[in-house]
Parts: structure tokens; sequence; C-alpha cells
């Protein structure tokens, strides 16, 4: 597959809000992307994705483990606080496919020789039946696969390629203080 070249610039989508704060006067900006999810069956629908750098794990609603025909393991379940409670998730093991901007979250098909597509440990909360975003992807899954910027004065996210990042930002000389080895997924 030869994806189309990055950078992908994605617009946020503008959230109403649902009651009161009529004294704040900026929109609510979410950074959203489209995916999709492969799991047993041949793929979800195209899915609207929360790009959250404050969440650890990627993660999406119950339905959606439901519609790719995948079960979450239960022996690798944990408690997560989000949404202001503490929520039940189980990984299973999915494929997801980041699909181009010009894709809308509600259009129809799409060629596969588009998208970027790599495997994700994927958390499905088991009891949550209406979370604010179906998925949410996070440090684990999505930004260790790629460099995001977000820019609220620009109202876009983009997505470069993951080694984009040292090249606007070279590693530390040889006298900084010893750092982490990197992840590698």
């Amino acid at each position: 597959m030869n994806p189309q070249p990055f950078p992908w610039i994605f617009p946020y989508l503008e959230e109403e809000r649902v009651q009161g704060g009529d004294f704040l006067v900026k929109p609510l900006l979410r950074p959203v992307v489209t995916v999709r999810l492969v799991g047993m069956r041949t793929g979800s629908q195209n899915l609207a994705a929360l790009v959250d750098s404050g969440s650890d794990h990627t993660v999406a609603a119950p339905w959606v483990a439901q519609d790719i025909g995948v079960q979450p393991d239960s022996s690798r379940e944990i408690m997560l606080k989000i949404g202001g409670a503490p929520r039940r998730v189980r990984f299973a093991d999915v494929i997801m496919q980041l699909l181009p901007p010009e894709r809308g979250v509600f259009e129809g098909g799409y060629d596969p020789a588009e998208v970027h597509e790599w495997q994700v440990q994927m958390g499905f909360f088991t009891e949550w039946q209406s979370p604010p975003w179906n998925v949410v992807l996070g440090q684990v899954g999505f930004f260790d696969r790629f460099t995001v910027s977000l820019n609220r004065d620009a109202q876009a996210l983009a997505i470069s390629d993951l080694t984009q990042f040292d090249d606007w930002f070279p590693q530390p000389t040889a006298d900084s203080p010893p750092r982490r080895p990197r992840f590698t997924p």
C-alpha cells in the first residue's frame, strides 16, 4: 500500500454546548480524524475519532467491538477514569485504518491504498452505553505511530510521519542529560 503522503491536515470539528455557559463565547473545537477498525469481520463503518493527548490508551465504545466481530479479552482488563467515572475496559488486537482528510466521516467507500493501517491494542468499554465519542485515540496506539500537531488557532491538526519530529527538533547533543531509550511499537 502507498497511502497519500503526509502531512495530512484535518479541520477541527465544532461541538455544540449542551447547556449553560452562555458567557463562554469561544466555540468547543475538537481535534477529530476519521478511522475504521477491522476485526473478524471486514471492518466498521467510518468513525469520528477524538484525538486526545491526555488519554493513555486508545479506546472505543462497546458497540464497535460487536460491529467488527471481536471479543475483548477478559484477562486483559483494566479500570480507566474517563468521562468523570471509572470504567471497565477490555482489550483486543484490531487493525486500525486512518482515512485521509478528504474522506468525510459519513462518506461511504474508500480505496484501501489511500489509508494508513496498523495493529493496535484497542480498549473496549464493557458497559458504557453512550460515550461522548465512539473512538478516542490516545498515547498508545496513535501518538506512538505519528507526529501529531494540534493548533486551536488554525482550528486544525496535522498528522505527519513519526520521524518528522526528529527532523524538526534534532536529538540532544552529547553533553545533554541521558534520556530513556525510545519505545518502539
